[in-house]
């Protein structure tokens, strides 16, 4: 194959890759989903959907995720000894 093809070949590779691949999520360290928010307090989710509802906890929109920060969560719990 000439060289140029095979460069031409790479180009339009690699632009189709690019194109299809899922773009990944920001770092979000700190924070966790609502699901895995009610495992790590081993609380129910619906005590804890309750609590968001209340504004006991503060809950996030980030990147179209619902999130809980693990350090308010934490505080929470120890405040009311849960």
């Amino acid at each position: 194959m000439p060289d140029d093809f095979k460069a031409e070949l790479a180009e339009l590779i690699t632009q189709a890759l690019d194109k299809n691949l899922p773009k990944q999520e920001p770092e979000l360290e700190g924070f966790v989903k609502l699901g895995r928010a009610a495992n790590y307090a081993d609380i129910s989710r619906t005590t804890l959907d309750n609590w968001l509802k209340a504004s006991y906890i503060k809950q996030y929109q980030i990147g179209g995720n619902q999130l809980i920060s693990k350090k308010e969560l934490n505080d929470f719990i120890k405040q009311h000894s849960i």
